[in-house]
This record gives C-alpha cells, structure tokens and sequence, in this order.
C-alpha cells in the first residue's frame, strides 16, 4: 500500500523565512485505503498541525499540498491550522488582512516547538530526527512520512491504539454539552493527556497568494479555542472507559459561525509529545 509519488515541488526561500512552495501538487494514485469512509471501523487518524498566516504568501500552497494528502488518506487525516503570533505575517493590518486569527495557544505551541517560520506543520508531533518535530509541508508530498505513521512495513494498516467518541449537544443557553469517551484498543505506556479544541472552516478573508492578494480567500481548519487549555489534561488509559465532559459558551467566542465548526480531540503521550489517535466531529443543527 506504500504510494509511489511522482511530484515535482521547486522552492525558494523569501525573506522572513516565508517560503515559496511551487504546484504542481498532483499524485496518480487511487485512495489506498478501504476503510476510507467506512464508519463501521475504528481507524487510525492522524493530526496535521499547519502553521500559517494571512500574510504569509507561500502559506496557501503548503495548504494545498495538506489538502492533496487528506484527498489521498482521506479520513485518516485531521488538521489544525494556527496564525501565531511573533512574525508579521499573521499581524491584523489594513483591509482585506482586518481578521485576527492568533490565539495565545497557538502560539505557545508553535514557541514550543519552534513552528514559528512560516509555513510549518507538525505530523502527530513525532519527531522528525531527535529533538525536531516540524516538517516542511513538501516533506508531505516528497517523502513517506504520512504513509509510514498509517501502514507497517508490509503495507498492513497499523491498528489504532484507542478510540475517541464526540457527542454533542446544543443547550437553550446557546452552549455545547460536549462528551469525549475513550476506550483504550491496544497495550500504551506513558502517560497521555487530552486535548478538546474546536476549530472553523469557511472564513472568508484577505490571503497573500504568491504574487496576488486575495479578498476573498476561504480560510478552513482555523483553531478557535481549547476547552481544557493548551496542553490538556492528564488521563489514565488503564481505566476501562473514561468519559469527559465540557462545555462551550460559543456566543462569547471568537466563533463566526457555530455551525462551520467542528470538535477535534486528541491524546498524545506527555513523555513524547506523540499523539497516539485524533478525532473530529463537525457541529451540525
């Protein structure tokens, strides 16, 4: 099931380290994967942590080469994308560039991490090579890096270690009642936090592209706020089944449309910083 690859990517640096990342961002291959889109079973998802800005003028291509990965996993593949601040890219300034999409946790993490020189992203927050977790988006594109964390080295889908349900519920005091349950599927060692976040599609707003601006660029996958703060909360997978509970007073957000939004959990192990399984449910009326 490994994918053979024929990409072409050239790249320049710019200045300000925002890179250029040129298409095209094209593979042959058919999806992989059968249990794409089969909710009858539990697979193994992935967190893409995309690093960006509205200023950022290479930025809309390395979430194009993002997209082209989740067209080819297809559910396996959550992502996240944070405007931190410290670079000027992802500074509010003059119309269309009036949106303000920085939060103090997506900037703790990119600081953590060292994910502030745009474009970035982090895979699962596992290591590239030791002591670094930020990849290059055409790392995507030209490399296995992706294909590795889902298949084993006979080309067998890798079985998730847990489960994470969402569930949800709209209160009449314009809030969510959000659930999370966990069930641990297979053997881990460590110990793992939660992390409950929501996030946006479909803002539409200024973009550097290349060489245009564009007024009217639909920005997706947008982090909004954490509900158990940036790093979560510490769990214990020795427990049969835990359920969490949250809730979300999303009228006194920074959300513009509740129901463009979708609730991303994810457990990593503390230790590794590695996120062990993900999951994303969109909030429908």
């Amino acid at each position: 099931m490994k994918i053979n690859r024929f990409v072409f990517i050239f790249f320049i640096f710019l200045s300000f380290s925002c890179d250029k990342i040129s298409p095209p961002f094209t593979v042959d291959e058919e999806l992989l994967d059968p249990y794409c889109g089969n909710s009858e079973n539990i697979i193994k998802k992935i967190l893409i942590e995309e690093f960006t800005g509205h200023r950022c003028s290479a930025c809309p291509n390395a979430a194009r080469i993002i997209e082209n990965e989740k067209n080819i996993y297809c559910d396996h593949i959550i992502v996240l994308a944070y405007h931190p601040e410290g670079t000027l890219f992802t500074n509010p300034g003059a119309p269309p560039f009036t949106e303000d999409f920085r939060t103090p946790e997506g900037t703790e993490i990119g600081n953590t991490f060292g994910a502030l020189n745009l474009p970035k992203i982090l895979l699962n927050r596992k290591e590239k090579e030791p002591n670094l977790w930020v990849f290059k988006p055409e790392d995507l594109a030209t490399s296995n890096y992706v294909n590795n964390l889902l298949f084993d080295q006979n080309n067998n889908p890798i079985e998730p270690k847990l489960d994470i349900n969402i569930d949800f519920e709209e209160t009449l005091n314009s809030s969510l009642n959000i659930t999370i349950e966990l069930e641990k599927l297979n053997e881990v060692n460590g110990n793992f936090k939660l992390v409950v976040v929501i996030s946006e599609d479909e803002i539409i707003s200024g973009q550097e592209d290349g060489k245009e601006e564009i007024p009217d660029y639909e920005h997706n996958h947008i982090f909004r706020t954490s509900l158990n703060g940036t790093w979560g909360e510490l769990i214990d997978l020795n427990q049969v089944n835990i359920i969490k509970n949250f809730s979300f007073p999303y009228l006194n957000s920074n959300i513009y449309d509740l129901y463009k939004c979708s609730i991303i959990a994810y457990v990593y192990n503390e230790d590794t910083n590695e996120i062990i399984q993900a999951e994303q449910k969109y909030i429908e009326q």
